[in-house]
């Protein structure tokens, strides 16, 4: 359920975030091709940003007051602009976002 949430693993960290597994469970999986299910930031509604693990309620809320303010969000970098997001957020959703 979780990977569904987030749109697939995109590195074993994931793994280790959904469930409480031993720490060499590293050595034993691995992600080759991460195929991960993007997330249209411009398009998504405040539910749907809110529906994804890495996005609070509170970030959703705040993007979509950029997207009425100021029209489409071109980059995840654009998000640090908002108190609502660190770099470590950003880092952290990057792998999932689309900006179509």
């Amino acid at each position: 359920d979780y990977r569904h949430a987030l749109g697939g693993f995109h590195t074993i960290r994931q793994v280790y975030e959904a469930y409480d597994l031993p720490e060499h469970l590293g050595d034993w999986v691995h992600i080759s091709v991460p195929k991960v299910k993007k997330l249209s930031i411009n398009k998504a509604s405040a539910s749907q940003l809110r529906n994804h693990p890495y996005i609070t309620f509170y970030q959703a809320r705040a993007i979509i007051e950029v997207r009425k303010r100021e029209g489409n969000i071109r980059s995840a970098r654009q998000l640090l602009f908002l108190d609502e997001f660190t770099e470590t957020d950003i880092a952290r959703l990057t792998p999932y976002l689309s900006f179509e």
